[in-house]
């Protein structure tokens, strides 16, 4: 769930959820910002061009021979996210506690386990489809220029070491004669590197945001006195990780900016 008004509910389990920062909005919010997200990162690509930037000869940086890509962004976003989608299932069906919760979908009590796992996908999914869309706007403006570009372009200037070493081509100065123009236009998207700012994405919000925040929702639930004279039913799972789990140190590391 996106960050915003939080669910109302009377269980334990919501309620500490609440405390944690796993906020929620209506379910009709959260969607409409995942497809905008996504309407966005599939237009980019398909209605802007990268910008054209100019090269000086001696930058070597940009001389380096054409090698197909060894792993797709696609295939590194799906296997990333359907890691992360799955230790999170994996996570919210083991230690979550047991019984309903205080959200009622149908007339239904929805389990503890599904309302956190909602909110953490949905959170995931947000954040993921911003970065994607931040990184393809960042890629468009900017236009830098791939190790391989000279190859790709060919460009139909001359950079005689012995006439002008250093002699630098703006943009409007030289033409591209030789590969497609999807080659040429992939040669102008290097930074920031998707592969990069996906991979951050996913192990900072399952390393930070997500598996140390549980498990501070594990000992923290787990130190709640009784309410009403009713303990919080834990699953066996749970019991034993918070146990094991010391609320000091878990508690510092949290607080840490």
């Amino acid at each position: 769930m996106i960050l915003g008004a939080p669910i109302h509910c009377q269980s334990a389990a919501c309620g500490m959820a609440q405390l944690v920062g796993f906020l929620g909005s209506s379910v009709l919010v959260d969607w409409t910002i995942l497809l905008a997200e996504g309407a966005a990162v599939l237009l980019v690509p398909l209605l802007s061009s990268a910008k054209r930037r100019g090269f000086s000869c001696s930058d070597a940086s940009i001389r380096q021979p054409y090698v197909e890509e060894t792993i797709p962004t696609w295939a590194l976003g799906v296997g990333f996210v359907v890691g992360a989608l799955l230790l999170m299932v994996l996570f919210e069906l083991v230690l979550s506690e047991t019984g309903p919760s205080g959200v009622v979908c149908r007339g239904r009590a929805l389990p503890v386990w599904a309302v956190r796992l909602y909110s953490v996908v949905t959170a995931f999914l947000c954040g993921a489809g911003f970065s994607q869309m931040t990184t393809d706007i960042a890629k468009y403006h900017i236009g830098a220029l791939r190790p391989h570009f000279f190859q790709v372009c060919q460009p139909n200037v001359s950079c005689d070491e012995n006439v002008d070493p250093f002699r630098f081509y703006g943009p409007g100065d030289y033409r591209c004669t030789h590969w497609t123009e999807e080659q040429l236009a992939d040669s102008r998207l290097s930074f920031p590197s998707g592969h990069a700012s996906l991979s951050f994405y996913v192990s900072t919000y399952l390393a930070e945001r997500y598996i140390q925040v549980r498990q501070t929702i594990i000992v923290f639930n787990n130190k709640q006195p009784q309410e009403n004279g009713i303990k919080n039913k834990q699953s066996p799972a749970t019991q034993v990780i918070s146990k094991a789990i010391p609320f000091r140190s878990i508690n510092d590391q949290v607080s840490k900016p």
